[in-house]
Order: structure tokens, then C-alpha cells, then sequence
């Protein structure tokens, strides 16, 4: 049975590998030597797929209020993610250790220089990085985007996050849209934010 489970692990491994998938301490300098099996199936689901997330296409009743972050920004001052109301937010866990993360940094870079005026904010939610280590990063990669810390201690707040990266779209009534788990290249990501970026804030909330 041990050897068997061992088998399990190495396949799960794999398949989070090829996905573009990282467990969260699972990197360069992770602190877990082990994968969690109750990922085998969310990684098998979206290896190498740009589709939405099952929230697609859902009523509105059905779409559940993105929590409110409250978190030191890389930058100086306080992150607070309800400020963003009435823009349609990329909200990226990270670390820089991913490297899937990384592969996905300059796609959002461009997104975030592309689509800002038309009401987009990228912030990438750092998990378990220092402010200085981000700054060192910063030398090797750009982020042109709003950096914030503590992305680890605020999982739960989403239900817990599977991987790294994991991206949560929300719309403009602060409403999460839709769950990327993996990496996502310009293209994918356009075909989420693009329709949420056409809706008026009244539209995106019918309550209004």
C-alpha cells in the first residue's frame, strides 16, 4: 500500500508540473516535501486549459462576494481590495518562487499597461515573501503592477488556495467572476476580463 501511494504522489507531481501548477511551499526553499492528493483532480481539470472556471455563465444570485483584503502593499501604505469597487480586478497569489509565476509576470504586465484605463487593476497577492525580498526580485523581473503581502495567512478567506498562481477575476460590483488555477497566458486572461470590462457597474450589479 505504501508503494502504491508513493505511485499516486509521483503521478499528482506530474501532473502539477505540466499543468503550470506549483503547490503553495512547493517551490525553491518550499517547506512541504509533499504533494496533496486532493489537488490530483483540480490539476488534472485544468492542465494546460484556458477555459473558465465553472462560476461561468452563472446567475447572478450564484456569484459569491469577493472578501475584503486588508494588506500592506510592497509600495508603502494599505492595501484594501472593497476600494476597488466599480473596477474589474486580476487578483494573482503568487510567490517568487513560482515559476509559473514568473512565466505569467509579464502577461500581466501588459495587461495591467493595456487595460488600465479601460477600468482594470492587477494586483498580485504575495504569499509568503518579504518586502524586501520582492524588491530584490524587481531586479530580475519587472512588476508594474500593485505588489501586497501576506497572501498565505488570507487563503481562507477564499476557501483556500489550491496552487500557485491562482487568479481570481471579479467584476465591478466586487463579485468573483471566475477562478484560474495555473498559469493563464494574454489571450485566456483577455477572454475573461475583456466581456467584464464592457459591463457598466450597474450592470454587473442588478441590485443597483
Amino acid at each position: 500500500m505504501r508503494c502504491a501511494h508513493t505511485r499516486i504522489k509521483m503521478v499528482a507531481t506530474g501532473i502539477l508540473l505540466f499543468s503550470g501548477l506549483v503547490l503553495p511551499g512547493y517551490g525553491a526553499g518550499g517547506r512541504r516535501p509533499f504533494v496533496d492528493l486532493t489537488l490530483l483532480k483540480v490539476a488534472a481539470q485544468t492542465s494546460g486549459a484556458a477555459s473558465a472556471s465553472p462560476q461561468a455563465g452563472a446567475q447572478d444570485s450564484a456569484l459569491k462576494p469577493a472578501p475584503d483584503l486588508v494588506l500592506p502593499a510592497v509600495a508603502g501604505g494599505t492595501f484594501r481590495l472593497s476600494e476597488l469597487r466599480g473596477r474589474v480586478v486580476i487578483l494573482n497569489f503568487w510567490a517568487t518562487w513560482c515559476v509559473p509565476c514568473r512565466v505569467e509576470i509579464p502577461e500581466l504586465n501588459m495587461l495591467h499597461h493595456d487595460l488600465e484605463a479601460r477600468g482594470l487593476t492587477v494586483v498580485g497577492v504575495s504569499w509568503d515573501d518579504t518586502a524586501k525580498e520582492i524588491n530584490e526580485f524587481r531586479k530580475k523581473i519587472k512588476l508594474d503592477y500593485k505588489i501586497v503581502l501576506g497572501g498565505e495567512g488570507e487563503q481562507q478567506k477564499f476557501g483556500g488556495v489550491p496552487a500557485l498562481p491562482t487568479t481570481y477575476v471579479i467584476d465591478r460590483a466586487g463579485r468573483i467572476r471566475e477562478t484560474l488555477i495555473g498559469k493563464r497566458d494574454r489571450a485566456a486572461l483577455l477572454a475573461v476580463i475583456s466581456p467584464l470590462l464592457d459591463e457598466t457597474a450597474s450592470r454587473s450589479n442588478p441590485n443597483k
